[in-house]
């Protein structure tokens, strides 16, 4: 028992050790964690976040903060909080002398403000700007507690390299979106090899810390019926995609990438999708993510923290379990009028996208008792809601919500730790105390009908 104990303990030491420290970018928030978000983070072990504190724009000849710098959130005891500034710029000479006095002066005011004792900056230079940018890095450093900056994985090649490993104390590379990506050469969010490489000459040319970048994030983008990208949404969620009638599959899920082609005009959130335009979505392959990781060998920073929405990808909780086998684990009961379909596994079940066909796209939670005994039920956190008779014949007929024998309810996908809740869930007064069962299709395991357990 002690040997088994021993070995157990050396292989998490080791696979601690193989990985580093994990820390987060929080981006776009502005409200602060929630008790659950601090307890799983806590559970995760991650002690740093890298928050967006505010984006500061030259558009025109000057610095301007696209909104007011806020951090909703401040170190405590188990969490430290590092502020980091985005820089975005489109004129030629972003950092000359009086451009760089007034970014310096913003920046100061901003970071001193937060009373953090590290500060980064977020800057996606192109080539020949790294050099100017490593300068006003340089004379900013000894102003700050820490300073850091992101990086372009590709920096590494460049001639100013050197420079910029002299100008802050740590870099962040973030190795992911690391070739262009265009309609007809699609990528994955993270590549193995090129990465792989990169992480190597990184290892080699860079003298100064650095934590490596990597995805946890999922991305939807829109392509024109010439090929032409029209952007990414920066919201939407998996219902909307998973369900919609409009979307075919053009090529199922491989690394993480999945294609969608739009069969006639389709609104996606406030978008309108035309005919033959496409949707490309991406979402972080697991393995890749983990094999990365391992091989970085290193302190890593993953973008960002996971909260509501598609754009979030994976939960936290599925991060805690990245190095494990995928375990479903869902359950279903009834609390007073409402029913609970609860993932209490430590992994998320993910989006399933297969085909066009009726049972290719989501799952589905059947509940039925003995004949119709359903009042009044609604959909609620469930992506759509459908009653039926005859359910087990080869043509079952829709019903009713009164009328039904079976009801189906549909949904694309459950991150671990949550829950849907249809919140109107009642029977007829002659059938409250009547067995009910259910049973969830398309899992990875055959269904079986399981008791639907009732608490008050």
């Amino acid at each position: 028992m002690l040997a088994r104990f021993l070995g157990i303990a050396c292989a998490w030491l080791a696979c601690a050790a193989a990985h580093g420290e994990s820390a987060f970018w929080v981006w776009s928030r502005s409200e602060p964690l929630s008790a659950q978000e601090k307890a799983d983070l806590k559970a995760a072990e991650v002690k740093t976040l890298y928050w967006e504190l505010g984006v500061l724009e030259n558009k025109s000849g000057s610095w301007e903060w696209g909104l007011p710098p806020r951090l909703p959130e401040k170190s405590s005891g188990t969490l430290r909080i590092v502020p980091v500034v985005r820089l975005e710029s489109s004129v030629a000479a972003p950092f000359a002398p009086k451009l760089a006095d007034s970014l310096r002066q913003k920046l100061l005011e901003a970071f001193r403000a937060t009373e953090a004792d590290e500060w980064q900056l977020d800057y996606d230079a192109p080539d020949r700007l790294v050099g100017e940018y490593a300068d006003f890095l340089k004379t900013l450093r000894p102003l700050a507690p820490k300073l850091s900056s992101t990086a372009l994985a590709g920096w590494v090649r460049l001639p100013a390299f050197p420079k910029l490993c002299n100008s802050v104390s740590e870099l962040c590379p973030m190795f992911y979106d690391l070739m262009p990506d265009t309609a007809d050469a699609l990528r994955p969010l993270l590549e193995e090899e090129s990465t792989r490489t990169l992480m190597q000459e990184w290892t080699k040319a860079c003298d100064i810390p650095w934590r490596a970048g990597l995805p946890w994030f999922s991305r939807l983008t829109l392509y024109d019926a010439d090929g032409k990208s029209r952007g990414h949404f920066r919201s939407w969620s998996w219902d909307s995609v998973v369900f919609a009638p409009g979307l075919r599959v053009e090529s199922p899920e491989k690394d993480g990438l999945t294609v969608l082609r739009a069969k006639d005009r389709v609104m996606l959130g406030r978008t309108e999708i035309n005919k033959d335009e496409r949707l490309v979505l991406r979402w972080c392959d697991i393995k890749t993510v983990a094999a990365v990781e391992k091989e970085a060998a290193r302190d890593a920073i993953f973008f960002r923290l996971p909260g509501a929405g598609g754009p979030s990808g994976w939960s936290l909780r599925q991060f805690m379990a990245r190095d494990r086998a995928a375990e479903t684990k869902l359950a279903v009961h009834r609390a007073g009028e409402q029913l609970i379909l609860k993932n209490e596994g430590d992994t998320d079940l993910p989006p399933r996208i297969l085909g066009d066909g009726p049972e290719d796209r989501g799952y589905a939670l059947e509940v039925e008792g003995n004949g119709m005994i359903f009042r009044d039920v609604m959909p609620g956190d469930f992506s759509r809601l459908r009653g039926h008779t005859q359910p087990d014949s080869s043509r079952p007929q829709s019903a009713a919500i009164s009328n039904a024998t079976r009801l189906t309810f549909w949904f694309p996908a459950l991150p671990a730790g949550q829950s849907l809740v249809c919140r109107l869930f009642q029977l007829a007064p002659a059938a409250e105390a009547a067995p009910l069962r259910y049973r969830i299709l398309y899992l990875p395991e055959k269904p079986s009908w399981q008791p639907l357990e009732f608490t008050r």
